[in-house]
């Protein structure tokens, strides 16, 4: 039964408690700093909160049909698959998966037995835990897994003996997003703990013991390869995401190897480590290094296979039997390329539209695979024939109800304030009148040297079928363009994305595609700061937005866990940019008198990457200000993190209030709850 609207609570009561810091010899008011911590006040008024958002949510026009139209888009999407068994030690293993189904379940095949032996299953797991990831070791006998705890980074590593279907290692504190590497030959892994104090470890199955292999952590994103005993491993540099790479040699010796301080990416086969660096090269060039070469204990030499492309960004490698595949963007265009091992050009791949180029492997016949995606067009999975370059189709995903036919995308640039181009890609029904009136949504991320593909998610669906005009704007920060592109807009510079963001939205109401009245936006994490900028530094642009599991206090996200942050936004230390954080943080430029957005602000509770608190305090500030034509809500995941290890039932929910509430607020809808 729909609920009535005016049946929902009112904005909850929020604490005020003014704390003053003295910033260089300003005075800074933070209102709210009681919602940082823990407390059975911040309890309360979190229920308060998330009983009154989940009834108005619920609430808007079309709320259960958009619920019902993604679960039916997410379960069309989950086929039927059987993927190739692998042979083990006396007995077989293979992934399958039940039509409908949101994981992949692992049988085993035993030598005489008439039926196999389900001995993997995450759909049986207990409510709140979900898979990050899986990888079986190479001789098929043990596989190792992430279990995620409501969202969150830090997990539990298990590891599966397939053979007995015992669980015969258990690794606390690990990465729960992040697989760990094995051994070439042994039943060994490397990781290092996001908890504790341990380093780079090995975890050996046959003795069940792990083992301290360097005092240096892995880096955030780090890579690791071994050859015959011999570790190749990147640690964190000083710059945050740069990184400093180390060899140990089969005695457990370390030493720095022969790779320059930059940020990398490794691929290897056989002996053959091929490594994606940014060092000298902002473009990125590729190094190989012939770990078989180790000579005394030391790391072998490097040298240049493929070098920077001046306008090519290198985005990713995969290493082939003979050859390496290399992923790059080109004027914001991806493409796919293969070099030999004396770095020659031997094949290019055809990408001729904006699209998100994923997956790339070498298949067991020695084949190139990969995944292709557009705004509008679901995954594909093409095979690429290294001996003649013929590209075929292997697999096409569809989703139910959802013909890409009648849609399009396009790749338009506009100038932002400085007169810089900026790319954006936009995806709409064919048949769309480009009059101002349409429904527009802007994402955006704008950081950390991390580009948004524009690739397809069924999330999206409900939005375009509804005559949205969805955009992506790749936004500087990112790596769309490049280094250069993200080191444009760092520091004292970050207003450059906020420039971007506001020009995207001119740009799309000057193309008629929509109007300020009708116009969203949307980020998440240091997305989310960015909407959450957009909101407070340029509300005439906007009619509504989603600000998701963001930063907002500027002034204290380095005690809120971001100290690792400050070379991409700056420090409170430094005067100047104290000054230019305060300048546009979220959180102290909301003003009293000013029209702003409908808002919607998400987080999870069990987020340990971005502080809630940063969402609690911003939605707490902007409710100061709302009225009821402009809401404000505050939307909490009891069970999640920073987003990821999500079910399909919590994509649903989380997208049904996001479109029904967007939907109705830029059409102006006379139904939606007042607030």
């Amino acid at each position: 039964m729909k609920i009535s609207q005016n049946a929902c609570p009112i904005t909850p009561r929020t604490i005020k408690t003014p704390v003053a810091d003295n910033i260089h010899g300003k005075e800074v008011v933070d209102t709210y700093r009681w919602l940082e911590s823990d407390s059975p006040d911040r309890e309360a008024w979190l229920q308060e909160q998330m009983v009154r958002s989940d009834c108005r949510l619920d609430s808007y026009p079309g709320h259960a049909e958009i619920k019902e139209r993604l679960v039916e888009a997410f379960k069309s999407q989950n086929t039927a698959f059987e993927g190739e068994k692998q042979q083990g030690d006396g007995f077989q293993v293979q992934w399958t998966r039940e039509a409908g189904s949101q994981y992949s379940q692992l049988k085993r095949f035993d030598q005489g037995a008439s039926e196999p032996t389900v001995i993997f299953d995450p759909a049986t797991w207990p409510k709140g835990e979900t898979l990050g990831w899986k990888t079986i070791s190479p001789d098929n006998r043990f596989l190792a897994y992430g279990r995620v705890i409501n969202g969150m980074d830090v997990g539990l590593t298990e590891i599966m003996d397939l053979k007995s279907g015992e669980v015969v290692g258990k690794l606390e504190g690990q990465d729960a997003q992040n697989a760990p590497t094995w051994a070439e030959k042994d039943d060994k892994i490397y990781f290092s703990p996001k908890a504790g104090h341990s380093g780079l470890m090995s975890y050996d199955v046959s003795d069940r013991d792990s083992k301290q292999i360097a005092r240096d952590f892995l880096a955030p994103y780090g890579e690791l390869a071994e050859h015959n005993g011999n570790i190749l491993f990147t640690a964190s540099a000083p710059v945050y995401l740069d990184e400093k790479a180390y060899f140990v040699n089969q005695s457990g010796e370390k030493s720095a190897a022969d790779l320059p301080v930059g940020r990398m990416d490794f691929a290897y086969h056989g002996q053959n480590v091929f490594v994606k660096t940014t060092a000298d090269a902002p473009n990125g060039k590729v190094l190989v290094m012939d770990m078989s070469e180790a000579k005394d204990g030391k790391a072998p030499a490097s040298r240049v296979l493929i070098p920077e492309v001046e306008g090519r960004n290198i985005t990713g490698i995969t290493a082939l039997k003979d050859a390496v595949a290399v992923s790059y963007t080109q004027r914001a265009m991806p493409g796919l390329a293969i070099y030999n091992l004396e770095g020659e050009l031997e094949r290019e791949i055809p990408l001729n539209e904006p699209g998100s180029l994923s997956g790339v492997k070498m298949d067991q016949e020695g084949n190139l695979r990969f995944n292709w995606s557009t705004l509008i067009q679901p995954s594909v999975t093409k095979k690429v024939d290294l001996e003649t370059g013929e590209v075929s189709v292997v697999k096409e995903n569809k989703v139910a109800g959802f013909n890409p036919e009648d849609f399009k995308t396009e790749r338009r640039w506009y100038k932002s304030a400085d007169g810089t181009e900026v790319p954006i890609t936009l995806a709409y029904k064919k048949d769309t009148e480009l009059n101002g009136e349409n429904p527009g949504h802007i994402y955006v991320y704008g950081g950390f040297r991390t580009a948004v593909d524009p690739y397809f998610s069924a999330t999206r669906i409900p939005f375009l079928e509804a005559g949205g005009v969805y955009a992506i704007a790749h936004v500087r920060g990112g790596d769309e363009l490049g280094e250069e592109w993200h080191s444009q807009a760092t520091g004292l510079n970050r207003e450059k994305v906020y420039d971007d963001v506001a020009g995207a939205a001119k740009f799309m109401a000057s193309e008629g595609y929509t109007s300020a009245e009708h116009l969203s936006i949307e980020g998440a994490s240091n997305g989310g700061l960015v909407a959450g900028v957009a909101v407070t530094r340029n509300p005439e642009l906007f009619d509504a937005a989603i600000s998701e599991v963001g930063l907002h206090d500027m002034a204290r996200y380095e005690q809120l866990g971001g100290q690792w942050w400050n070379q991409e936004y700056g420090s409170v230390d430094n005067k100047a940019e104290a000054e230019g954080l305060l300048s546009w943080s979220p959180y102290h430029n909301v003003k009293e008198g000013v029209k702003y957005p409908a808002v919607m602000v998400t987080t999870g509770k069990h987020d340990d990457r971005v502080d809630p608190a940063h969402s609690f305090k911003f939605a707490a500030k902007m409710q100061e200000v709302e009225t009821p034509e402009r809401p404000v809500y505050l939307r909490v995941e009891e069970s999640l993190g920073h987003g990821h290890g999500a079910t399909d039932e919590q994509w649903a929910d989380r997208y049904a209030d996001q479109w029904a509430f967007l939907l109705s607020e830029l059409r102006d809808s006379d139904e939606k709850p007042a607030a």
